[in-house]
């Protein structure tokens, strides 16, 4: 896959996720629980997903994180509980692609940070990371992954107008 990191204007998009602090090596596990609730929750509601779940991170520390793990849906929801209604911003933001297993992330990150530089824009809040290879309209019970060798990540980054 291309390494070109595009600039591209999104729409706001409404989204149902969950949030919350997590260690670093439970990152999979909690992934894995999180997608399930939700697919849980838009399964027993009859709430129509529009694309693939996301996971954005608002912080990223040594040894925890604050990540949120949702999906797009078609229209706003109220959530309950944990599950929370909120937005992907709108706006302008640089898009990139990778294929492969998620440890070569840093390096995609590295590619927006160093487009971000050479256009002389500023983040506008957190990247999110879109799981092309999921798709919870067909894994009901969210079946095997395929391979990391052929997961597809999409990294957005909003930026300031």
């Amino acid at each position: 896959m291309s390494e070109a990191t595009t600039l591209i204007h999104l729409q706001q998009q409404p989204t149902l996720s969950l949030r919350g602090t997590v260690l670093i090596a439970d990152l999979g596990t909690s992934h894995g629980a999180r997608l399930r609730a939700l697919q849980s929750y838009l399964v027993q509601e009859n709430i129509p997903v529009i694309g693939p779940p996301f996971v954005r991170y608002h912080t990223f520390g040594d040894r925890e994180t604050d990540v949120e793990v949702g999906v797009p849906v078609a229209q706003e929801q109220a959530g309950t509980g944990d599950i929370q209604a909120g937005h992907l911003p709108g706006g302008p933001a640089l898009v990139t692609e990778h294929i492969g297993a998620h440890d070569q992330l840093g390096k995609v990150y590295g590619r927006v940070r160093q487009a971000m530089l050479s256009q002389k824009r500023a983040p506008n809040g957190a990247a999110w990371e879109v799981y092309e290879w999921i798709d919870l309209l067909r894994d009901q019970g969210l079946s095997p992954a395929p391979d990391p060798s052929e997961w597809h990540t999409r990294l957005v980054q909003p930026l300031q107008p």
